[in-house]
């Protein structure tokens, strides 16, 4: 019983894992499509509604929107070294900023 549920719980991470980079493909995607449009990120991820995406995905991980900001300058700790953010870089990330996604910026 006991390696039946280990198994269980360790294939369901393995599924939400592979679902979250999807949707967070996704996500970062269609906020490339709209910066390139628009000349740069929407405020909110409701802003690529319906034009880019049916419906915003929920995170996997919280059962919640997946969270998004526009950095306004930071330095986030990732495993292995601090990554540094510029001024207007859209952002997906985590609640715990262990895994952060880009949206690319191209210049005009």
């Amino acid at each position: 019983m006991y390696q039946e549920t280990v198994a269980g719980a360790f294939t369901l991470g393995i599924v939400a894992r592979s679902q979250h980079a999807v949707l967070a493909a996704r996500l970062v995607t269609a906020l490339t499509l709209y910066q390139a449009e628009h000349g740069g990120p929407p405020e909110t991820l409701d802003a690529l509604v319906p034009d880019y995406l049916i419906a915003l995905p929920d995170d996997p991980y919280t059962g919640r929107p997946f969270l998004y900001r526009i950095s306004k300058g930071e330095e986030i700790n990732q495993p292995g070294q601090p990554l540094r953010i510029a001024t207007g870089q859209a952002l997906l990330g985590v609640e715990t900023d262990t895994r952060v996604y880009l949206v690319p910026v191209w210049p005009r």
